[in-house]
């Protein structure tokens, strides 16, 4: 019972961290690129909005930094995982 509440709850870390990636990613760039849609289907947060505040917490700014090295680590951990 034990090893599925911990599959369970690492699937759910795992899950929220993808999403994070995801949807952080996706929302970074309508951002960068000014929403290109009408404005009956989006409009950009406003500077009053708490949505604004999050946009420094979006995944391309936060790991732009970390990228080289992260890259490096992961496909070492690949590489070792497949022997």
């Amino acid at each position: 019972a034990s090893e599925g509440v911990r599959d369970a709850v690492l699937g759910l870390i795992v899950g929220m961290l993808n999403g994070y990636l995801i949807a952080g990613t996706i929302w970074y760039y309508l951002d960068q690129y000014g929403y290109p849609f009408p404005a009956a289907i989006m409009l950009p947060p406003t500077a009053d909005s708490p949505a604004y505040g999050l946009m420094s917490y979006l995944p391309p700014p936060l790991l732009k930094p970390y990228l080289p090295p992260l890259i490096i680590v992961l496909f070492v951990f690949v590489i070792v995982a497949m022997i």
